[in-house]
């Protein structure tokens, strides 16, 4: 679930309204390197170190706690169980070596399922029931406070979920605060779904479930330009193939892992092993 809150003390990296078209963008058309891809003096890539993944969802955790919806903890980590999963996938921006943007990718999941699930199970499930396979963008999270740049990352971290749903035909489901959903239906051609409720994760914030079926989207006489300009600009076939993948052995001593043990009481913290 990405960090929504109705303060006006920050501005997060969707705080947009569907006025403003995420499609008129005008994004690098630099190469793909490997593992990050380049855009000015950003690098964007899949988390395949722990340290990556730490400083991430400690950025979330700042980020999160900022703004109000979250609560203070002694690990000043903020990561759900199913981010853990050994199929989950981080996505990240940084600045020379530090992390300043990121967001997860969850894949749904027979053990545990998705985050949204506590507020959003029952649609979920009609989707599961009808064959569907689902990914959560989760954990979405910028330092940087001018609105240019973080839609800029946000438009780049997005194009990974697209080429990640699109390959195995996953439609993508998202939690976001009510006055952020015109951004994400205008700008990539998400649905809303269901009655605005809370979320007890973000200390009982407001939050409208959203979902994309790209396959659909991608269909329609005129495709959301943003999706457009995504398939249009794939990566190379391995670029997800060196993600980080947490197992029941990672770092048996990891700030992720004992903060997730105290977390949800578990003695292993991870999902589920490979």
């Amino acid at each position: 679930m990405d960090n929504k809150n109705q303060s006006d003390k920050k501005q997060d990296i969707s705080g947009l309204s569907g006025g403003q078209a995420a499609s008129d963008i005008n994004l690098s058309n630099a190469s793909d390197l490997h593992p990050a891809n380049r855009h000015g003096d950003m690098d964007y890539f899949v988390a395949s170190e722990h340290d990556e993944i730490l400083q991430a969802w400690s950025l979330v955790y700042n980020s999160y706690h900022g703004i109000g919806i979250i609560d203070e903890n002694a690990h000043e980590l903020h990561c759900s169980l199913q981010s853990a999963h050994r199929d989950s996938v981080i996505v990240c921006g940084k600045i020379e070596e530090q992390v300043v943007c990121t967001l997860t990718i969850i894949n749904d999941n027979d053990d545990i399922g998705l985050p949204l699930g506590v507020v959003y199970e029952n649609r979920l499930n009609e989707l599961r029931k009808s064959g569907k396979r689902l990914i959560e963008i989760s954990l979405l999270a910028d330092r940087r406070k001018r609105v240019t740049r973080t839609l800029h990352s946000l438009l780049e971290m997005m194009r990974y979920v697209f080429h990640y749903a699109y390959r195995d035909q996953k439609i993508i489901v998202i939690g976001v605060h009510p006055r952020h959903a015109n951004f994400y239906i205008s700008s990539f051609g998400f649905n809303t779904h269901g009655e605005e409720t809370t979320h007890p994760s973000v200390n009982d914030n407001a939050v409208v479930y959203l979902e994309l079926d790209l396959h659909e989207q991608m269909s329609l006489e005129n495709p959301p330009k943003q999706l457009v300009k995504y398939l249009n600009h794939p990566f190379s076939d391995n670029v997800f193939e060196h993600r980080y993948c947490f197992s029941k052995d990672y770092h048996k001593e990891s700030q992720i892992r004992i903060y997730l043990d105290e977390k949800y009481g578990l003695d292993n913290g991870v999902a589920k092993a490979a």
